[in-house]
Formats: C-alpha cells, structure tokens, sequence
C-alpha cells in the first residue's frame, strides 16, 4: 500500500481469514479503510522493511487490525509503525487505539505503536473482535459409543433463547448457576455474552436436540487466572446440561472429551484446559476426571463459591481420546 498521490480514485478489495471483505480506495485525499461499516482514514509511507500508518483519528480494535493484516499481505513490510496521538497516561486510550494492546505495542522513544509481522500472525482475529456469527457450527462429531452425532453452535438469540430461558429456571441448573429470571434478563445475558469477544457461547446437541449450554474462554482472561496462573492460550469452559432428556453418565462420555477436543483444535497453542465448578460438585468432577482426564489441582475460594481447580493437559488428553 503505498501512499497517495494520483487524483485518480483506486481501490483495493481484500478478504480477511473469516470472510469478512474489507476495501482501500485511494485518492487524492488519502487512504480509506472500509470493514464492517467502518471507515478509517489513513495515510501511509514505506521504505525498505518499515511501513508507517498514521491515522486521521479513532478506530476500532476490529478495524485497526484488519488494516494491519491489509498491509501485511499486500506489502514486503516486516514492521509496520502506527502514529496517532499518544498524550496522557493511557496511550492508548488517548490514540483511540482501546482494544489493540495485545497486537500492537507502544514504543516511548518513537512516541508511535508498532507490530512486527513475525508476533502479528501469530495473532487471531476471533481475538479482536472477529468472531463466528450466531448460529456458525463450530464442531461436529459422531461418537460410536452412544450411536450420535454431538455438534457445537454459537448460540443464537433467535433460535436458543426459549431453551436457555428454561434451562436457567430448571432448579437443578439454578442451584448452581443462580441465574434464574424472566425472558428480558436472559435476552440481556446472552446479548452481553455474545458482545465479548473473549467468549463463545455455544449450545451443544445430540442429532439436532439442543441439551448444553457452554461459554468457552481463554482462561488468562477469566477470572479463574489468578488462580490457575494459566498460559497465554490456555482456555477453558463454563457449563450446564439442561435438557433433562439428555443427561447421564452414558451421555457425558461422549460430550465431555468432544468439548474438551474442540477446545484443543481449535488454538494448536493451547497446552491446558481449566474448569472451576464448586468444590461440591463432586459428580462434575468425577465426570471431568473420568472421561477426559481432567485432574483436580486445589480449591480456592471466589466471592460467590467455593471452587475447585481441575485441569487437563493436552498431552494426557490425547493420550487417552
């Protein structure tokens, strides 16, 4: 992408990894970033081995970074520079640049942000705000073993909201869940579920008949870190079964280690998964520990329960699925 200079309009089109299109046009009034709805105004210069982006103002995480991985792959660039305003404690809330932290680092002595092409595609876009939409299968998988077919999909507030309403009003999920309420409330949770872009919720079913609901998340970013000191891309998964049609230990064989299987393929980076269910939920833990080779660590104690920490690594995972 090299800086504007003709008076001619030109335009780039360009697909992100999960499809999204995103475009460039350039005139003479400089460069523009569309994706997603959002224009991002910008102007670029390249030498050698260095591309710099200085914007004309605030910008999302999304659309920051679909103008990184842009560039990226349209250019030889290995470093590109990012300048915007950069005044007060918080540089980049100051830029307009919240959300970035983690694929853009702020150099003091240049007074600019920056991203090397080696740390950047290591990143994922699911990460910045690119995430499958409501409804996208996530996994599929017939399990001989109960002669089914066990499928994970985003949860979809047209489609699963009955489900989860009555799922969350069972007493037996309630008890542990405490989420018991009217339809507007579970509206307003799976709405702000499905705005964070650290989780996936996701409703797991037998041949179509929805059962599980589960929120997977990468665990240095849930509340369980401080407890688990987990790695950069652990993950982990909150639960519940509340199809009553579908619950016993003949079922839990097969969901248990296709969750657990999805978390591992999905992030090859990922060495351990985490869960944190109450430290009495001794029939989870067993379940955990029988089926998928979890092990129990400790418990601990957070504001609202006592937990237990178990873990599973990816080697003892595979050794025994």
């Amino acid at each position: 992408m090299a800086s504007a200079g003709s008076r001619d309009t030109m335009a780039i089109q360009f697909t992100l990894p999960r499809g999204e299109p995103v475009s460039v046009t350039e005139s003479e009034a400089g460069l523009t970033l569309v994706v997603a709805g959002e224009s991002v105004p910008f102007t670029a210069a390249a030498d050698a081995a260095t591309t710099t982006l200085t914007l004309a103002g605030a910008a999302s995480a999304k659309a920051v970074w679909a103008l990184l991985y842009t560039t990226f792959e349209t250019s030889a660039a290995a470093t590109l520079v990012v300048r915007a305003p950069t005044t007060g404690e918080d540089v980049y809330a100051a830029a307009g640049l919240a959300g970035t932290e983690s694929f853009l680092l702020f150099d003091p002595g240049l007074g600019a942000f920056f991203a090397t092409r080696s740390a950047f595609f290591q990143t994922s876009p699911a990460d910045y705000g690119w995430t499958e939409p409501q409804g996208a299968l996530l996994y599929s998988r017939f399990v001989p073993a109960v002669g089914k077919t066990f499928t994970l999909h985003v949860a979809d507030i047209n489609a699963d909201l009955a489900d989860f309403h009555a799922w969350m009003n069972d007493p037996r999920v309630d008890a542990f869940w405490q989420e018991a309420g009217d339809m507007d409330k579970h509206h307003a949770y799976l709405t702000g579920i499905l705005a964070d872009r650290h989780v996936v919720p996701a409703i797991g079913s037998f041949d179509g008949v929805k059962f599980l609901y589960v929120e997977l998340y990468y665990a240095a970013e849930d509340r369980l870190a401080p407890f688990a000191a987990p790695g950069p891309h652990d993950m982990g998964f909150h639960l519940l079964v509340g199809n009553p049609a579908l619950r016993g230990p003949h079922l839990v064989q097969a969901w248990m280690p296709s969750v657990t299987h999805y978390l591992f393929l999905t992030d090859l980076r990922t060495d351990h998964v985490f869960l944190e269910p109450r430290a009495d939920n001794a029939k989870v833990i067993g379940y955990l520990e029988r089926t998928s080779r979890f092990e129990k660590l400790k418990e601990f104690d957070f504001p609202h329960k006592r937990a237990a920490l178990v873990r599973v690594t990816r080697q003892a995972f595979f050794a025994g699925f």
